[in-house]
Parts: structure tokens; sequence; C-alpha cells
């Protein structure tokens, strides 16, 4: 089954699952997700009427990590994808932003989102990590841009707050125009 999802979203190996459009990617990974559900729901359902049938035998053959694991583990993992890809949604929108004090910023978060798209790993292996270990980078770097924008529209709005202007709205407008 596993095998499966993978066909279908890299269309039989001859696509990167990262060039796609968004909202088709978002619905492969949606299908595969309601894939997963609807076969482990329908598993546990007759694994019940198996062990009620049987009740005073062993059902060790009824393994749900075996027969789930791999397929759990690329839910999990395309989960992780979608996360990325709508966090780079977001912080996009830091290089339409005419703010001063983001250049930083937007240098930092151009960095990663170029080497998400440049870097080597795949995402259907169980045993490789670096997925994983580039997922983890990813939410450290934007947390610290996270805070780096807190300081920087926080010293905005304290100097927008703070000004003799009677215009501190239209100021405020200004500043946080996109």
């Amino acid at each position: 089954m596993v095998i499966s999802c993978k066909n279908y979203l890299t269309n039989n190996h001859t696509i990167d699952i990262r060039t796609l459009d968004r909202k088709e990617l978002f619905k492969h990974i949606d299908y595969i997700h309601n894939l997963y559900q609807t076969y482990h729901e329908i598993f546990i359902k007759i694994k019940q009427k198996i062990e009620n049938y049987y009740l005073n035998k062993t059902n060790d053959h009824l393994s749900e990590h075996h027969l789930f694991g791999q397929l759990d583990f690329l839910s999990q993992r395309l989960t992780r994808f979608r996360e990325i890809i709508e966090s780079f949604a977001i912080y996009s929108l830091l290089s339409k932003s005419r703010m001063d004090g983001l250049e930083q910023i937007t240098s930092i978060y151009n960095k990663i989102e170029t080497e998400f798209y440049t870097f080597k790993f795949n995402l259907f292996n169980l045993n490789d990590k670096q997925f994983d270990l580039f997922y983890n980078q990813l939410h450290h770097t934007l947390s610290d841009i996270d805070k780096k924008l807190y300081q920087i529209l926080d010293k905005d709005l304290h100097r927008i707050l703070h000004s003799p202007s009677h215009y501190s709205y239209n100021a405020l407008k200004i500043t946080f125009t996109l």
C-alpha cells in the first residue's frame, strides 16, 4: 500500500512532490490520509469481530503495527511535509513586505526555503532520517524568525504609539501594509 501511495504522489516516480502545485499536493496528501484512516478503521472492526469469535485463542497474527506501521509512518511524514509547505506559503509574504528591518529575516527564510528545494531526502524511506533532521532544523529556524519579527514589530509599534503625530493610525496602517 505504501508503494502505491508513493507512486500516486510521484506520478510513478516521474515528479518530485516538492514541484507539485500546493492545492494538488494537499489533495493527494488528504487522499492518502483518508485512505489510511479508512483502512485502519476497517481493520479495527474486523479485528474486534475476529477476537470476539475466537475469545479463548491468541490473535498475535493481527498486529496493527505490522500491518499499518509503514503507512502510519508515511502519514506522519506527509503531515510534516504539508506543515513545511504551509509554513513556506506564510513566510513567503516576508519578501513582499515593505517594512524596514526585514532584510535579514527574509534572507534567512530564503536560505532555508532554497535548502528545502535542493535538499536530497527520501520521504518514503523509514531509515532516511534526513527529512526529520531538516524538519526539526526548519522549526528551530522559523522560531528564531518569529522572535526577530516580534522584536521588530514591538519596536515599530512602540515608536508609532509614542510619536507626537496625531496620525498614529495612518502610520500604523502604512507600517503593516504588505
